[in-house]
Order: structure tokens, then sequence, then C-alpha cells
């Protein structure tokens, strides 16, 4: 028997129902059933035999896709098949090949050389243009075709500019021998390939990590879409995002909720059960997201999770509630007046800018407050107070230049009095905000920024001025800070390393030890 006719038999004996002879089917189409052949010749149809989703063309890396990413049913049915079929993915990544490569290897293993086509006056040319026109290996094309997508999603490009022809003639003339990649193959082939590297990335993290807390947020964009982004947060600050999830077609009951960690938590990572390693949950505080946590960790596989309410959101709150305040809202429009005016005027613009470099001031215009960020009425409020000698010095130069309503505002007598008052608490929050978001506050910061507004809202109300003003923050505060008065930030204030007091009293000693056992109790290490 010839080697055609035992190829050719080796090949029926395989895959005797396959239309088109030749290699072995792919592995994946164990989990899929062919229903016969396509509109277009030498493809097939196929559905997933779990979810039944139907492909009209088979193509590999579509159901690669499906089964790795997009296919829910699997979950319940075989989900080590998901974990499998991702290792595979990854490993066909990393052995991918030009065809360019295999043509050079086949004739070298049949001739025993290297093949050789470039004449020498071709060699030394590339050597003469070697920075603009060398060859391009296999694994440095598919770095930069990495780096390109990367800088495509996060500069939020559109992935039509690959296409277009002045962002080919950029690419060509860094380097005439890049072809850079189509838009079908960036927003298919290379997202599929870099969802999974960073995937298999965060599943080594996920199995370096011990300990973890696990974060859920809920927000609408602005498209009106009800989103919901779960992460997990390591013991070595390193956040992982597990999945983001638009929940829009849905009403968000705290069972339903739930019901979603639970199926985000089970396909989360494809070597390890990170649920054990889960030591608290934190989230917003409505009455659905706490009823959730309660829910959550209820159940016997998670009674050892602590429940806790997300700090930031509760000062978001206080800083809204202040901002809304009649005290606040009046100052703020006025002061929206006069920036509005000098940020719009050429000419008071630059009387101001040159005013602030003459009196040696660092800041040289006034902030805007922004709608959808509070954080932006401190930036405003310090601006003012930099700028209060120039803005003083211009109302007497050129005040009678300014537009009344502008004029009414600045020769207020109580005005910057009025944005001290407002700015010693707004500042104070910004400043907690900015430590929660640089990722590097802990329980006991909490505490001590808890013990700090407590302290200011009683200076607020002990003035005459801000009496009505520090009674209002004063009630608000502790109606929002007052879940964060509970023994877990205790402790870790007096364990924290930086911690100088005389000691615990013999009731907060007490408070300690029984937390601590508590806590242990619960992670099962006594």
């Amino acid at each position: 028997m010839s080697d055609f006719e035992e190829e050719f038999s080796s090949a029926r004996n395989n895959n005797s129902d396959s239309p088109k002879l030749g290699r072995n089917r792919d592995y994946l189409w164990e989990h899929f059933t062919d229903i016969g052949q396509a509109k277009t010749g030498g493809h097939r149809k196929c559905h997933c035999k779990y979810c039944s989703s139907q492909f009209n063309y088979a193509k590999i890396i579509l159901m690669y896709r499906h089964i790795a990413h997009e296919c829910q049913a699997i979950l319940q049915d075989n989900p080590q098949v998901r974990k499998e079929v991702i290792r595979r993915l990854l490993s066909l990544n990393n052995q991918e090949q030009s065809p360019e490569e295999s043509t050079r290897k086949r004739l070298k293993r049949n001739t025993g050389s290297p093949s050789s086509t470039s004449s020498s006056s071709n060699s030394r040319q590339l050597q003469i243009d070697y920075f603009s026109a060398r060859s391009i290996p296999l694994r440095e094309k598919q770095e930069i075709d990495r780096s390109l997508l990367r800088a495509f999603i996060m500069c939020g490009m559109s992935f039509h500019t690959a296409s277009n022809i002045f962002f080919k003639q950029f690419l060509n003339k860094l380097n005439s021998m890049y072809v850079p990649p189509d838009r079908m193959k960036l927003s298919r082939d290379l997202l599929i390939q870099e969802t999974i590297l960073v995937e298999s990335k965060n599943d080594e993290m996920l199995n370096e990590a011990q300990h973890l807390t696990l974060n859920m947020d809920g927000w609408t964009d602005q498209a009106g879409h009800s989103l919901y982004e779960y992460n997990v947060v390591t013991e070595t600050r390193k956040n992982v995002i597990l999945a983001l999830k638009d929940l829009s077609e849905f009403n968000h009951t705290a069972t339903f909720l739930t019901d979603q960690l639970d199926n985000v938590l089970q396909r989360s990572s494809i070597t390890s059960n990170i649920v054990k390693k889960i030591r608290a949950i934190v989230t917003d505080n409505p009455d659905v997201m706490k009823k959730m946590r309660e829910t959550f960790i209820s159940k016997l596989l998670h009674q050892h999770v602590l429940s806790l309410r997300c700090f930031g959101h509760a000062i978001n709150l206080i800083a809204c509630d202040v901002v809304k305040h009649s005290f606040s809202s009046k100052l703020l429009s006025k002061l929206s007046t006069v920036t509005t005016y000098f940020n719009q005027s050429h000419k008071f613009k630059a009387i101001l800018k040159a005013e602030a470099k003459r009196t040696h001031v660092k800041k040289e215009t006034f902030d805007s407050i922004g709608d959808t960020r509070w954080t932006t009425v401190a930036d405003c409020l310090k601006s003012f107070i930099l700028l209060r000698n120039p803005l003083e010095t211009i109302l007497c130069v050129h005040g009678e230049a300014l537009p009344p309503k502008v004029l009414v505002v600045l020769k207020q007598k109580q005005l910057y009095r009025e944005i001290d008052n407002l700015y010693c608490i707004m500042r104070v929050l910004a400043y907690a905000v900015g430590i929660i978001q640089a990722n590097s506050a802990t329980l006991a910061d909490c505490y001590l920024i808890l013990i700090y507004i407590t302290r200011l809202m009683a200076k607020l109300t002990a003035q005459n001025d801000t009496k009505e003003f520090g009674r209002f923050v004063s009630k608000s505060g502790n109606i929002r800070l007052k879940e964060f008065q509970n023994d877990y930030y205790l402790v870790c204030f007096y364990l924290h390393p930086k911690y100088r007091g005389a000691g615990m009293l013999t009731k907060n000693r007490e408070i300690v030890y029984r937390t601590l056992a508590d806590i242990a109790r619960k992670l099962e290490i006594m």
C-alpha cells in the first residue's frame, strides 16, 4: 500500500463522517454537533452540545471562544471542559508558527541545509536599511501585534484605524516589512488571544494569593445600562477583575445578585477554588446590597467571610449631602459665577495669570466645579484661597471693568470665611477618598479618618456662624458612618504598627481579644 493510500485510510477511520479528507478534526469537535454543509463550500455548520448555540460557519477560533468565555450551560454540565479548552488554546497560541517558517523548516529537513533564496546584494541591502527594512521574526511580530492591540484598547481607538491609509503609511515609515493586522484579526483572533493570556496571568496571581478581599459594585453608565463589576484584591494589593456584567434586563433582587456572584466565582479560576481564600466581601450599602451580603455569608461555604461596607462610598454620600446643603449650594453658585467669567474672559484670565506670577502664587487660574465629581469642589475652593491676593488686587485696579454680578460676589465681607469653613470639611473628605483610591488604605486608616471627621464636625458646630451647617454635617456623618463604628476597625487601630498609645483599657482589651477570637474561629485557624 502506498503512502497516499495509508493516509487516505487513516483519515477515513479517524473521521468517517467528515466531508473533507486530510488532517484529523480538532479536539474541540467533541463538544459540537456537525449539522451539515455550510453555504460556502469546504465549511460545516455546527451547534454546541451544551447550550445549542448554532454556528453557520464552524471556525475553530470562534468555537474555542464560545466554550472558553460564552457558554453558560457548560458550567453546570461539565465545568472541567472549560478548563481543558483554555489550556489547549493557550498551548496552541504558544506553538503558533507562520507558513514561511514551516516551509523553511521543511526545506531544511529535505535538503539538509536552510533554504537560501536571497542574493548577496539583497543581503547587503537589508544590512544597509537594517532599522527600516529588516525582516521581522514571527515572535517579534506577535509581540508588536499585541502591543498594537493594547494601544488601541487603552487609548480608546477604533479598530478601523488599522485600515486607515495614513496609519499604514506611518507604520511603513517605521519598518516597511511590518504588515499590521486588519480590523477583523484585531477584534477577533488577537483580542481573544490577549484575553486568554490576561486570564492566565490572573489565574497565576489567584493561585499564589492566600487571602482575598471580594469587591462588588454596580452603577449606571451614560447609555442607561446597569453594570456590575466583580473584583478581588490580594494581600499584596494586586487587583484582579473577575467579571463585568450588564444586568439591565433583570430585577436586582438580593437572591438574583447572590446567584450572579456565585456564578462569577465558579468560573473565575481554572486551577483553584478561590472561595476558600476570600476573607471579606465589600459592597456599597443600599438595602438590596446589604441583604445580598447577608445571604452570601449565610451559606455553609461562606461563613468564614467578613461582611464590610465600602468606606469610600460612605465618604461620597457625606460629600454629596454637604454640597446639597443651602449654605454650600449658595456659596458654590457664587463661586461658579466668578470662575466662569474669569475662565471665559480672555482679558481678565490673562490679567489674573500675570498678577499670580507677579505675586509668586503657584496657582494661575480658577478650577471649575464638575457636575459628576464632587472632589472638584475642594479644588475650586482651594484655588480661591490661593488666588485671594491677586483677586483683591484686580478688584482694586480693574474693578470698574468687571460685570456687576461678579462685583457683588467679590465685595462680600464674609466670602473668604465661608470658603474656609466649607473647604475645611471638603478637604478632609477629598483627602480620604484620595487615600482609598490610591489603594494604600487599611481599616486602621479608615478609623483615623472617622476620628478626624468627628472632631471636625464638632468644631463646625461650636462656631456661631456655622452652627446650623455644623449640625447638619454632624447628623449626616453620624448616619453614614454609624456602621463603621464596629470592633473590626477598633482592632485594626490598636494593631497598627505605628500605634503609639499608652495601651488599651480593660474594656477595649476585652473587645480586641473577643474580636480576634471570632475572626480566628471563622478562618478555622484555632
